[in-house]
């Protein structure tokens, strides 16, 4: 829906729930990262995957500011 142009708005549940599945992305992202690694898996592919978990992690921590930001300047 946001990459063909078809969301002109979102509501703040919308922009919630978003956040909470990309949470839980970020945690089950972190536990198959966490038995590669205790597996003894290395290399480019958990390189690039621990790469993903920061990059969406800084994606998440921007939203819930976002959040809060317009919940604090719609209270005004």
């Amino acid at each position: 829906r946001f990459y063909d142009g078809s969301v002109q708005t979102l509501s703040l549940s919308e922009l919630r729930s978003c956040e909470q599945q990309c949470r839980q992305v970020v945690t089950l992202l972190e536990r198959e990262a966490r038995m590669a690694l205790l597996q003894g898996s290395s290399g480019p592919a958990i390189d690039d995957l621990l790469s993903a978990i920061k990059a969406l992690q800084h994606d998440v921590c921007c939203l819930t500011g976002a959040i809060r930001n317009y919940t604090e300047v719609s209270k005004r």
